[in-house]
C-alpha cells in the first residue's frame, strides 16, 4: 500500500508540473509578444509568469496534503477482493516464485482451508508459479532523469558564477579614468544614488556590468585608446547602469533557476531567451528616453564587438537578436523605460490570483463525518483518553522549550512471537509512538491518547515509556507505569556525547560507504536504556531515534544524540564486510557495569577507529531431495555463533532456489536451516558447519528437502464446537518417532483460517499438535515435552499418529475456556502489597515454548486471567524492596472470590568462598539457583542445569532486579544473598575453572540469616 501510494503521487507530482508549469509559461510568453511594444511590461510579465509556473504546483501539492479545493471528492464506492485458492493433493506440490518478506498488515488475515504450494522448476518444467508482467517503471526513470539533469544544470550555473565572479574579481579598477566624467552623467541621467566602480579586464571584448555587489562594476575591455571614435560611451554606461536600475541580474537568476527546475519543458528555455531579450529592449528604451540619437545610438552598438558572457554578466553587445535591436531603435516611435507603478502592482496581484486559483482548483477530502458508514458495523466502545504531562529540563535545571516527547510502547501482536509463522513480519514487534508533544517555553508538555497497558508488551528492553528529545541533548527513555500517567512527570535530559569514529578496512584502508546505525544504549547500574535496533536496509527508523549514516570517502562518521553516562551499541552493515559492532563507553569516568564485565565486552573511547572484516557469505541451494527441482520463497536462516551467543540473519531463495546471506564474522559455529511453510508438504532442514573453510570467500551449503505429509484438522471452542479463527498451530515429533532422522526443526506454525481449519506438514508415526489461541479466555494444558525434560503448556493438544499408507485422519483440537484466579497479596500488617515479582511453571508458555521468568503485578492483586480450574498452581511471590516474599499453591475458586496470600519478611543466604585452608580465590564467583521442584533430594549437577528444576534467581527477580545479586562473593571472598522466599529450595554454587562447591539450601524461615560457613571448590570432572 505505500509503494502503491508512492507511485500515485510521483505521477501526480509530474502531472501536476506539466500542466500548470506549461499553462503559466504559455500565458506568459503570450503576454510579452502582446506587449512588445512596452517591453519593460512585457518583462515583468513574463517573469511573473515564470514565478506562478513553479509557484502554482508547489501550491497544488501542499493544498492535497492539507485538504485544500474548491469542491468536495466525490466518496468512493468500497470494494472487498477475495481470492480463491485451488485445492491441491497431499503431499508436496508447486510453490510461489522467490519473492520480498511478506509484508507487515495490521490485522490477521486468516489463511486459506488449503496449503500454499511450491513451485517446481527443472531443467524440462517451466516454473508453476505466477510471476506479475515485467513494466517498465517510467515514473521511476523519470524522476531520477529529471533529478539528474536539473543538478547537472544547477552545477553549470554555478560554474558560470563563478566565472563571472573570477572575471569581475581579476579586474584591474581604474579610479582616474577617461570614461569617468561620462559614467557619472550616465548615472545621474537614471537617477541612481551609487557610484559605479570601472574596471578594465582584458576577458572581456565589449563593455559589462557586474551587479553582484554593492554597487555595480562596469567592466571595459584592455587598451583604451583602441575604441572606435563614433561610440557614444555616455549610451553605452547609460544601457549599462539600467540593468542594475531594473535588477535584471536577478530575473536572469529566476529564469535560470526555472531551467534548473523546468529542464524538460521547452517553454522554460523559450521564456528564459525571451527575458533576457525583453531585458535589452528595456535598457535600450532607457538609453533612448535620456535623449540620446537613436542614429547614434544604433551605430555605437554596431561598433561594438559583440560577446556572449556569463549570465552573472549583462553585455551592451551580444550576437542574438542585434539585428532587431537595431531596427527597433531606428524606428520612430515614443520611448517608455518604465512599467509604472499601477501596472507592476495589478501584474503582480492577477499572477497572485492566477496561482491561488489553480492551486485550489481541485476536490478537497471529504470532511470526517461523527456517523458510521451505513455498510459498516457501529464500532465498539473504545479505551478511554490516558493524559500524561510535565516538564522538560537540561542537565542545569532550566527548562527546554521545543523539545519532543515520545510516548512509545510496543503493540501487543494477535499472537505470541513464537506462535506466528516463520519469515512473519509481525513476529518483530514495531515501536509505536502512542502520542507525540512539543514543549512549550517553559518545558511544560501534556499529551492524550487512548491507552491502555495490556495491550503493550516488552520487547527487547522497550516497554510503555517516555522518549524526550532535543538538538543538543542526549535522548532520555524512561520507563512509565500506568498508575504514573496521572502524576507531574519531571524529566531532567543528559548532555550528548557526540560519537566519531572511523572505519578501515581489512586491508587498513578507509572504508567509505558502510552503513552506522546506534542500536542502542543501556546502563544497568542506572537502569536506563533503550534498545532500537534495526537493519542495516528496509526497516523503519522510529522519528526521536538518529538517522543511519554512511562513512564518508575516509570512512569517517558522526553520530549524535547518545547521552553520557551509558554504554551504546554501533553496528555496521555493508555487502563487502561482516556485519559487526562496537560498544561506546560514554560514561565520564569510563567505568564498566557487570554485564559488560560478565560478556567480557572491551568498550572504545567516544573517538575512536575500528577495522572491519571480511564478508562470510553463506550460499546454496534448496532443492526438492527426490526431484532435484528447485523450491523458491523458502526462508532461509543463518545463525553464526560468536563467543557471546548468535545472531538471526535470514532471506529467501529465488526463482532457482539460490540464497545468500551474510552476518557476522566467525571462525565458531554456523547454523543454516532452510524453513518451508508448515503447510507446504516439506520439512525444514538444518546444517551445521565448524569454523570458516580455510581460504574460502564464500561457504556453500546446500539444502535438500525431505517431503512430509500433509495433516489437517480444525481447532474448535469445547462450548457449542465453534470453530476458532486465528489460532496457531504446530506439530511436534514424539522424541522416539524412527522417521524424525534428520532431527527435523518444526517449530513453525500454520494459523487456522475463519473456519478453524489448517493442514500441517508432518512425520510419519506418532506425534502431537499444539494450539496457541488468539485470546487469553482459554486454559493452558500441561504436558511432558517432546524434546526437553520439562512440560509445556499449550492452549490445545492433540495425539495424531501418521500412517504409512494413506490419508491421515483430520484432526479436532478443542480447546476449554478457563476460569479467572486472583489473589489479594497482603504484607504482614495486612495491607496491599503495591508492586510484587510472581512465577509459577508455564507463566510466560506460548505453544511448545516456556521461560518462566518473575513478571510484576501491580495494585497489590496477582491475576491469571484463564487458569485451569482443576490445576492447582504452585506461586513464587517476592517485593525485593520491602523484603517480602512467599510460596503458595493455588487453585481457581468457582465462586470467583478473591484469594489471599500473606508475604513474610524474607530469609538471607550467606557464607564464603574460600580454599581449604581458608584463602581467598581471587575471581572466584558465587551464584544462586531456585528450585522449581519441591521434591528433596540429592539434584545431580546435570538435573540443577535443567531449566525445569532449577533457574538462576536472577531470572525470577525479572529485569528490574536482574542484576540485585551482582558482585558476589566479595573482596574477601564473603556471599550474602538476601531477599530468598521461604519455604523453597535453593542451590549455592561457587568456585573458579574447574573448581566448583554446591550446596543445597532447604526449610528457610522469614526473617533467618542461614550461614553456611566456608565453601571450599573442589576440582570437577566435566
Amino acid at each position: 500500500m505505500v509503494e502503491l501510494e508512492a507511485m500515485r503521487s510521483a505521477e501526480t507530482l509530474i502531472w501536476t508540473f506539466a500542466w500548470q508549469a506549461s499553462a503559466f509559461l504559455a500565458l506568459g510568453l503570450a503576454a510579452s509578444f502582446a506587449l512588445r511594444g512596452r517591453p519593460a511590461r512585457g518583462h515583468q510579465a513574463l517573469l511573473l509568469a515564470m514565478l506562478a509556473a513553479v509557484a502554482a504546483p508547489t501550491l497544488t501539492q501542499a493544498g492535497r496534503r492539507l485538504g485544500w479545493g474548491l469542491w468536495n471528492a466525490t466518496t468512493p464506492t468500497a470494494v472487498r477482493s477475495t481470492a480463491a485458492r485451488s485445492p491441491v493433493e497431499p503431499g508436496p506440490g508447486p510453490m510461489p516464485a522467490a519473492s520480498p518478506e511478506p509484508r507487515w498488515v495490521g490485522a490477521p488475515v486468516p489463511p486459506s482451508r488449503t496449503a500454499p504450494t511450491l513451485a517446481l522448476a527443472s531443467a524440462n518444467d517451466a516454473p508453476v508459479a505466477r510471476v506479475s508482467a515485467w513494466s517498465f517503471p517510467w515514473r521511476t526513470a523519470f524522476l531520477t532523469a529529471w533529478a539528474v539533469v536539473s543538478g547537472l544544470l544547477g552545477v553549470r550555473l554555478a560554474a558560470s558564477f563563478w566565472r563571472g565572479w573570477s572575471l569581475a574579481r581579476g579586474a584591474t579598477v581604474v579610479e582616474d579614468d577617461s570614461r569617468r566624467a561620462g559614467l557619472e552623467a550616465a548615472a545621474r541621467g537614471l537617477r541612481l544614488h551609487v557610484n559605479p566602480a570601472v574596471g578594465r579586464s582584458p576577458a572581456v571584448r565589449c563593455p559589462a556590468v557586474w551587479c553582484w555587489g554593492r554597487r555595480p562594476l562596469l567592466l571595459l575591455p584592455e587598451g583604451q585608446g583602441s575604441e572606435p571614435v563614433a561610440i557614444d560611451w555616455v549610451a553605452v554606461f547609460r544601457h549599462e547602469l539600467a540593468h542594475w536600475r531594473r535588477r535584471d541580474h536577478l530575473s536572469s537568476l529566476a529564469s535560470e533557476l526555472l531551467v534548473c527546475v523546468l529542464p524538460w519543458n521547452p517553454l522554460a528555455w523559450g521564456a528564459r531567451a525571451r527575458l533576457a531579450q525583453l531585458a535589452e529592449l528595456a535598457c535600450d528604451d532607457w538609453v533612448l528616453a535620456a535623449g540620446t540619437p537613436a542614429s547614434d545610438y544604433a551605430a555605437t552598438l554596431l561598433g561594438l564587438t559583440p560577446q556572449r558572457l556569463s549570465p552573472a554578466l549583462a553585455a551592451v553587445s551580444g550576437g542574438n537578436g542585434l539585428r532587431g535591436r537595431i531596427v527597433r531603435i531606428l524606428s520612430d516611435r515614443r520611448r517608455e523605460p518604465a512599467a509604472g507603478r499601477r501596472w507592476t502592482a495589478a501584474a503582480c496581484l492577477a499572477m497572485i490570483l492566477a496561482a491561488s486559483l489553480a492551486a485550489l482548483a481541485q476536490a478537497r477530502p471529504n470532511a470526517k463525518s461523527d456517523e458510521p458508514p451505513k455498510a459498516a458495523a457501529a464500532p465498539g466502545p473504545g479505551p478511554d483518553l490516558t493524559h500524561a504531562r510535565g516538564q522538560v529540563l537540561d542537565p542545569d535545571g532550566k527548562p527546554v522549550g521545543r523539545a519532543k516527547v515520545f510516548w512509545i510502547g510496543n503493540r501487543k501482536p494477535r499472537l505470541p512471537y513464537v506462535a506466528l509463522p516463520r519469515g512473519d513480519r509481525d513476529a518483530l514487534p514495531r515501536i509505536e509512538t502512542i502520542a507525540l508533544a512539543e514543549t512549550d517555553g517553559e518545558g511544560g508538555f501534556q499529551l492524550s491518547a487512548p491507552f491502555r497497558a495490556e495491550d503493550f508488551v516488552k520487547y527487547n528492553g522497550v516497554e510503555v515509556q517516555m522518549v524526550v528529545v532535543a538538538p543538543g541533548h542526549g535522548i532520555l527513555s524512561e520507563k512509565i507505569a500506568a498508575k504514573d500517567l496521572d502524576r507531574e512527570l519531571t524529566f531532567k535530559l543528559a548532555r550528548q556525547e557526540v560519537i566519531r569514529g572511523r572505519l578501515l578496512t581489512p586491508g587498513g584502508m578507509p572504508a567509505a560507504g558502510v552503513r552506522v546505525l546506534l542500536n542502542g544504549y543501556h546502563n544497568d547500574e542506572t537502569k536506563q536504556g533503550l534498545f532500537v535496533g534495526r537493519e542495516a536496509q528496509g526497516e523503519p527508523t522510529p522519528d526521536f531515534w538518529p538517522r543511519p549514516t554512511e562513512t564518508d570517502a575516509d570512512g569517517r562518521f558522526t553520530v549524535e544524540g547518545v547521552p553520557v553516562g551509558v554504554y551504546a551499541t554501533i553496528a555496521f552493515h555493508h555487502p563487502d564486510y561482516a556485519v559487526d559492532e562496537v560498544t561506546v563507553n560514554t560514561i565520564p569516568e569510563r567505568t564498566l557495569s557487570p554485564s559488560i564485565k560478565g560478556f567480557e565486552i572491551v568498550p572504545v573511547e567516544p573517538t575512536f577507529t575500528h577495522a572491519l572484516e571480511p564478508a562470510r557469505p553463506v550460499e546454496g541451494r534448496v532443492t526438492d531431495k527426490a526431484s532435484g527441482a528447485p523450491l523458491a520463497g523458502i526462508l532461509v536462516e543463518m545463525i553464526p555463533m560468536r563467543r557471546h551467543g548468535g545472531q538471526v540473519f535470514t532471506t529467501r531463495t529465488d526463482a532457482d532456489g539460490r540464497y545468500r546471506v551474510s552476518g557476522h564474522s566467525t571462525d565458531g559455529t554456523y547454523f543454516i536451516t532452510a524453513f518451508p511453510p508448515a503447510d507446504s508438504g516439506y520439512l525444514s532442514l538444518s546444517d551445521r558447519r565448524e569454523g570458516w573453510p580455510a581460504g574460502a570467500s564464500t561457504m556453500t551449503v546446500d539444502l535438500p528437502l525431505d517431503a512430509g505429509r500433509l495433516v489437517s484438522g480444525r481447532v474448535v471452542d469445547l462450548e457449542g464446537k465453534r470453530p476458532v479463527a486465528g489460532a496457531a498451530v504446530m506439530y511436534q515429533p514424539e522424541p522416539r518417532n524412527p522417521n524424525n532422522t534428520r532431527d527435523y526443526d518444526l517449530r513453525n506454525s500454520v494459523v487456522a483460517d475463519a473456519d478453524g481449519r489448517f493442514r500441517i506438514t508432518a512425520l510419519k508415526g506418532r506425534g502431537f499438535l499444539a494450539v496457541e489461541g488468539n485470546s487469553d479466555v482459554y486454559a493452558r494444558r500441561s504436558r511432558k515435552s517432546a524434546s526437553r525434560d520439562e512440560a509445556i503448556h499449550p492452549h490445545g493438544l492433540v495425539e495424531i499418529d501418521v500412517p504409512e499408507q494413506g490419508e491421515p485422519a483430520p484432526a479436532e483440537i478443542v480447546l476449554r475456556r478457563g476460569k479467572p484466579l486472583e489473589a489479594r497479596l497482603l504484607g504482614p500488617d495486612g495491607l496491599p502489597v503495591d508492586r510484587v515479582t510472581a512465577m509459577y511453571d508455564g507463566i510466560d508458555a506460548a505453544l511448545v515454548d516456556v521461560w518462566n521468568q518473575g513478571r510484576p503485578f501491580t495494585g497489590g492483586t496477582f491475576r491469571i486471567a484463564a487458569a485451569d480450574p482443576e490445576r492447582i498452581y504452585r506461586v513464587l511471590f517476592l517485593n525485593v524492596e520491602r523484603r517480602l516474599g512467599a510460596v503458595a499453591e493455588l487453585k481457581a475458586d468457582p465462586s470467583g472470590k478473591p484469594l489471599e496470600v500473606r508475604l513474610l519478611p524474607t530469609a538471607t543466604i550467606k557464607g564464603k568462598v574460600a580454599t581449604a585452608d581458608g584463602h581467598v580465590m581471587e575471581g572466584a564467583g558465587a551464584s544462586i539457583r531456585l528450585l522449581l521442584r519441591s521434591e528433596r533430594k540429592e539434584y545431580t549437577r546435570d538435573e540443577l542445569f535443567e531449566p525445569s528444576v532449577a533457574q538462576h534467581y536472577s531470572n525470577f527477580l525479572g529485569q528490574d532486579d536482574f542484576y540485585f545479586h551482582d558482585r558476589q562473593p566479595g573482596p574477601d571472598g564473603s556471599f550474602s544473598f538476601e531477599a530468598m522466599i521461604p519455604g523453597v529450595g535453593y542451590n549455592v554454587s561457587g568456585g573458579l575453572g574447574d573448581r566448583e562447591v554446591s550446596e543445597l539450601v532447604w526449610d528457610l524461615k522469614p526473617g533467618e540469616v542461614r550461614d553456611l560457613g566456608t565453601l571450599t571448590p573442589k576440582e570437577v570432572a566435566r
